[in-house]
């Protein structure tokens, strides 16, 4: 993910990457090295990852919201209200989605399809949609 979005980046100056903590886990380091303005880890706080995205939307630019599936459940009112219902144009990123082994019970990812899908304004897509 991380190697498209910095060539996408790099066409397209609008574009932003907002992390709740998950820069590392993520693989976005490339993305912090070549543009560290446009990455911004906001800590363990989804919720204001999310409502930030939605205000960066709101003003032109073209936020990715890079979350693990799991940690993506502290931020569902907000994608609900700040980001689907206004339709803003924010990409979520979903990491770790699905039964991910190692990781550990907490960071099992198996409900996001199912909370996502019925929220209005939203496409759900994985890789092999490309």
């Amino acid at each position: 993910m991380s190697d498209a979005l910095q060539a996408i980046a790099r066409e397209d100056e609008r574009v932003v990457v907002i992390s709740p903590a998950m820069v590392i886990g993520s693989k976005l380091e490339g993305f912090a090295k070549e543009f560290p303005d446009r990455l911004f880890d906001v800590g363990i706080a989804e919720q204001h990852a999310a409502t930030m995205a939605a205000g960066m939307a709101t003003q032109s630019m073209k936020p990715v919201l890079s979350i693990y599936s799991t940690f993506m459940q502290r931020a569902y009112d907000q994608i609900i209200h700040d980001i689907c219902r206004q339709n803003l144009n924010v990409t979520i990123a979903v990491d770790r989605a699905g039964l991910v082994g190692a990781d550990g019970e907490t960071h099992q990812g198996v409900f996001d399809v199912g909370f996502l899908r019925n929220l209005p304004n939203i496409t759900i897509m994985m890789g092999k949609d490309e």
